[in-house]
């Protein structure tokens, strides 16, 4: 059973809405975070000091600005995988 042309033009539109939806929220995401590196001075991937510690960012927290998510450095130098909070008490290398 074949869909009638109202239905596939439907189905055409919800498409096209969806690939909107999308593109305009990756627009969104893009400028929030431009301008959170504007607002802190970094961004994701650099390093910064807290409490002694370094740390790689991982992202911005959206609850604050200034705050920022990252990964701690272990011993070996490398950063591992467990996010934390980095509020605003951090600076940068």
């Amino acid at each position: 059973m074949s869909d009638t042309p109202e239905v596939t033009q439907l189905r055409h539109t919800l498409n096209e809405l969806w690939e909107k939806k999308i593109h305009t929220e990756f627009l969104l995401a893009q400028a929030v975070r431009k301008r959170n590196e504007e607002i802190c001075g970094v961004k994701c991937g650099d390093i910064v000091e807290v409490r002694g510690k370094k740390f790689q960012v991982a992202c911005f927290d959206d609850t604050f600005y200034g705050w920022l998510d990252g990964y701690e450095q272990k011993k070996d130098g490398t950063f591992g995988n467990r996010l934390r909070h980095l509020y605003n008490d951090w600076k940068k290398l």
